[in-house]
């Protein structure tokens, strides 16, 4: 089966602040169990887009961090076993 992929931006919707950031993370789904693995960037929301190609967008470090994105679309899924919370990924660089 294979697995489907989705960036996501402040997935447990709190609400921000002016000036306040979240974390973008990456949605992997393998036979409809969810995990989700954190890029490393935040942002605010005004910076984020969510188009495939364009998510980070009125950051100084746009371009950037979107071909950083561009790379973890190329993540293969090995294994979720989600009762133990474990992923074996392979990231194609």
């Amino acid at each position: 089966m294979l697995a489907t992929y989705k960036f996501v931006f402040n997935r447990k919707n709190i609400p921000l602040k002016k000036g306040e950031t979240a974390v973008v993370q990456m949605r992997i789904t393998l036979n409809r169990r969810a995990r989700y693995i954190s890029t490393g960037i935040y942002l605010e929301k005004k910076q984020w887009n969510g188009r495939s190609g364009e998510w980070i967008i009125a950051h100084p470090q746009a371009p950037e961090y979107n071909a950083y994105l561009k790379r973890y679309e190329s993540i293969k899924v090995i294994h979720l076993f989600p009762e133990k919370l474990l992923y074996t990924v392979i990231l194609a660089i």
